[in-house]
């Protein structure tokens, strides 16, 4: 979206490439699968905060945490 386009409303949606091994399109409505992103995302944020010194991969999570995880 273009900021000041017709209020902010999506004007165009469109999907490119292949859903699956037989080759089927993609559709506006293709739920994808994103597990495998998300573990990624994650660890590049928690090297972050390690190359900033917040965390270290030495230290149990648990000493970092103000109340247990089941809290």
């Amino acid at each position: 979206m273009v900021e000041g386009s017709d209020h902010s409303k999506v004007n165009y949606v469109q999907s490119y490439g292949i859903r699956n091994a037989k080759g089927e399109p993609l559709t506006k409505d293709t739920v994808m699968y994103g597990a495998s992103l998300t573990k990624t995302v994650f660890v590049y944020t928690v090297m972050q905060l390690v190359d900033q010194g917040k965390l270290k991969l030495d230290t149990p999570i648990k000493d970092d945490l103000d109340k247990p995880l089941p809290t």
